[in-house]
């Protein structure tokens, strides 16, 4: 039974590092740790600096991280969206989108507090229906997460709490 949880909560919390893409922060860094160009240059100018070459050896086949399971494509993608939690090198977990979370004492059940700073590239709020969402998208039938670690089906149940 502990192992189950254990393999449970590990599913959640990768599930849960594929789930947002586009959201960025509304603060004054952007995630490379450079302040963004003042509105009144141009956009040439404000893209200057902010460019990243990758040299692969194969090309990635999407850049959607919900309906890949390439390994180049996550190259590519882990730099370009955030996440709910990061992995660091040591496989232990720090925040990302979520400022904290809290793992229920049987382990079923994970609480996600979110940075209220966060925004999508459109400038909507990445809110709790936005994370919902993405964990529904996750689900469906053409996600290749559900052939991979079919228990993503029976995984979420998810609420929105206020």
């Amino acid at each position: 039974m502990n192992r189950m949880k254990r393999l449970l909560a590990a599913a959640l919390t990768f599930a849960a590092t594929l789930s947002l893409a586009s959201c960025g922060t509304s603060n004054s860094e952007d995630s490379v740790g450079q302040t963004p160009a003042p509105p009144s240059q141009t956009a040439e100018s404000q893209s200057a600096g902010r460019e990243l070459n990758m040299a692969l050896s194969v090309d990635p086949d999407g850049l959607d991280p919900q309906r890949t399971t390439a390994a180049s494509t996550f190259q590519i993608t882990n730099n370009l969206y955030d996440t709910l939690l990061r992995v660091n090198t040591d496989g232990s977990l720090r925040e990302g989108l979520a400022q904290k979370w809290e793992v229920s004492e049987d382990g079923l059940t994970l609480t996600f507090h979110l940075r209220p700073d966060v925004r999508f590239h459109n400038g909507d709020i990445c809110d709790a229906q936005a994370v919902v969402a993405s964990f529904q998208r996750l689900k469906e039938e053409e996600s290749p997460a559900l052939r991979t670690m079919p228990i993503i089906r029976f995984l979420f149940r998810m609420r929105i709490l206020w």
